[in-house]
């Protein structure tokens, strides 16, 4: 019972701050006449950064790939194969 009500009290916490942040606002779904459930569209995200270009701006990783094969990479996959 006490497993319970703490569950009960996180849910309550968790939807006041839903409410706070704006998220229970608007929903996915309503329902017609007939109480069947139809989704509403959801508006597309507009991405400006979509120009084809590898990267804009300075990159702060950069990634270092093997110059050769690991021989323990293609003796294990031989065994899976064989």
């Amino acid at each position: 019972m006490l497993l319970t009500n703490q569950r009960l009290d996180k849910l309550a916490a968790t939807r006041v701050d839903f409410e706070a942040r704006g998220m229970l606002n608007n929903s996915l779904f309503t329902v017609d006449n007939t109480g069947i459930v139809i989704p509403t569209t959801i508006p597309s995200v507009v991405d400006d950064d979509d120009d084809g270009e590898a990267v804009d701006g300075e990159v702060l990783a950069e990634v270092l790939l093997a110059k050769k094969p690991s021989m323990v990479f293609l003796q294990f996959h031989c065994c899976l194969v064989c």
